[in-house]
């Protein structure tokens, strides 16, 4: 799997839209001042991986913007050489959407069909913002998964 657009609105500092793209093969940095939002990209990246859509935990209501409202993220990223998306609204009209290639998918399935996109062999147990995929680094962390 191969990252190469992340879009964020409603989450945590970034009440309008905010787009990184450009991301491709190879190592990606997101170097900026404090305070930019390099973390919270990076958490709105494991939350659209790891986190259900419809869950209600403490840790996803925090993602919330301080003014209120529906965290969303959509990835866009190529899979054995397909163009693929993936879209979840947290909260308030929470949903998921997956494309891979030519399929679309909605709703729970979803957890199923991206464990091998993600590498697992079976579906990993979610936990909200917990590990669950090969590696994540975050603020001086590494998070990385059962093997």
């Amino acid at each position: 799997m191969i990252l190469t657009d992340v879009q964020i609105e409603g989450f945590r500092r970034f009440a309008s839209p905010v787009r990184l793209d450009g991301l491709g093969p190879g190592l990606n940095v997101l170097a900026a001042p404090n305070e930019a939002g390099k973390s919270t990209l990076l958490t709105a990246l494991k939350a659209a991986l790891m986190v259900r859509s419809s869950s209600k935990a403490k840790p996803v209501k925090d993602l919330q913007p301080y003014g209120g409202g529906a965290p969303h993220v959509a990835l866009s990223f190529t899979w054995k050489g397909m163009e693929c998306h993936l879209e979840k609204q947290f909260l308030s009209k929470a949903f998921t959407r997956l494309i891979l290639g030519p399929e679309r998918f909605e709703g729970i399935r979803r957890k199923r069909l991206c464990a091998p996109c993600w590498g697992w062999k079976k579906p990993v147990r979610e936990k909200p913002l917990a590990c669950g995929a090969p590696c994540w680094w975050g603020r001086g962390k590494a998070l990385c998964s059962r093997t």
